[in-house]
Parts: C-alpha cells; structure tokens; sequence
C-alpha cells in the first residue's frame, strides 16, 4: 500500500510568494517612477551694441560745429557736441560724469570714415577720461577703439563707485584708424559705469560701445 503526503504548509507558503509578487508588479506598473525635478539653466545676458553714426531717433550723426576757416587741418571732418544723454535710450550716458558737455563725436576721423566719441580738449573738462554709465546695470562692456600707440586702460565700477574690474589692451596708430576691443566683466550684473583712460596723454577715439544685460 503506498501512502501519499502533501505538505500543505510548504504549498501555501509558495502561494502567497506568487501572490505577493503579483501585487508587487502590479503596484509598479500602477505608480511609474518619480521624475526628477528639471534644471532650468541660467538665461544667458541680452547683447546690446551701438555704433555712433546715428542717434536713437535714426538721425544721422553729421556735426553741428562748424571749424574755423583759419584753424589747422583738424584730424576730422566735422564735429558733434554732446549734453550727455544723447543715447539715454539706448541705456548709457556718456561723459565724463563731472561735465558731460565734454563729451563729443569726431565725424570721419583720420582716413576713417567712421565716427568716434572722444573727450574735448579744453580746460574745464578733465584730461583724456572718457566715462559711459549705465541706465540700469549692466554684466559686460566692450569697447571698440582707435588710439595712439600706447596702452588703454578700462575700469568697471558699481552703483557703490567700488571697482569690479580692469581690462589693458595696447593699440597701435594707423591711419586707418584699425579698431581695438577692449572689455570688462562682472560675475554679476552690477555694472554701472565704466571709465576709459589712455596710459599716456594721448587720444580717445570709441567708436562703438557693446553691452550685455
């Protein structure tokens, strides 16, 4: 006689392992994994960039002073003088800050026919130092120049008048009146002037001012 023995317990614990399993793949089908939240990069700084050939208002940058008849071959065709908030529109007044008036545009300097924003040779107004300031601030300037052969220096400050950085770049004279960029740089956007000085007694000559906001 062959007797027969089933171990109940062994296949009741084997059910509820399937069991288990089944709910468990059911529930991870049901809840799908939770997705990580999403980085939203840095919105990169906007550039803005102006040559002096016209004003905001799209009027073209002639000249309004006129040269003497019996005055030396100046190095440029006409002259425009400025108040200093000519390009406020633009975001950026130019001076320097103690008598903006000082502030002027050389029409067609040298064989250029470009236009260049300089500081006026006189004796109210402070030598050789061209200041831009900023409407709101701003994060990086550039400057594109004309000069002597000498060094430029330009120098960023904040609404403080703490300085933020300094940039060096030597031009060398030509005729032509070849560009030189020159730039400054903040890891914030807390830039509000900058100032532009050559290392000797020499030219300023801008003629196109870039910004980033």
């Amino acid at each position: 006689m062959n007797i027969r023995i089933y171990d109940r317990t062994k296949r009741q614990r084997i059910g509820i392992t399937i069991t288990a399993l089944l709910t468990f793949v059911l529930l991870a089908a049901a809840c799908p994994a939770p997705v990580a939240p999403q980085v939203t990069p840095p919105e990169e700084p906007t550039k803005y960039e102006y040559t002096l050939e016209k004003f905001p208002n799209g009027k073209a940058i002639t000249g309004n002073t006129g040269i003497a008849q019996n005055s030396p071959r100046p190095p440029y065709k006409g002259l425009q003088s400025l108040e200093g908030n000519e390009f406020s529109e633009w975001g950026f007044l130019v001076g320097p800050n103690s008598n903006p008036s000082c502030a002027v545009i050389w029409i067609g300097y040298l064989e250029s026919n470009l236009n260049y924003l300089t500081v006026e040779d006189r004796q109210s107004c402070p030598p050789n130092i061209l200041e831009i300031s900023f409407t709101d601030s701003v994060k990086q300037v550039t400057l594109d120049f004309t000069g002597a052969s000498v060094g430029y220096v330009l120098a960023a400050f904040d609404d403080n008048d703490n300085q933020i950085s300094e940039s060096n770049v030597r031009a060398e004279f030509e005729e032509e009146g070849n560009l030189f960029p020159i730039s400054v740089e903040s890891d914030d956007t807390n830039i509000k002037r900058v100032t532009f000085i050559p290392n000797e007694n020499q030219i300023i000559a801008v003629n196109k001012i870039t910004y980033w906001r």
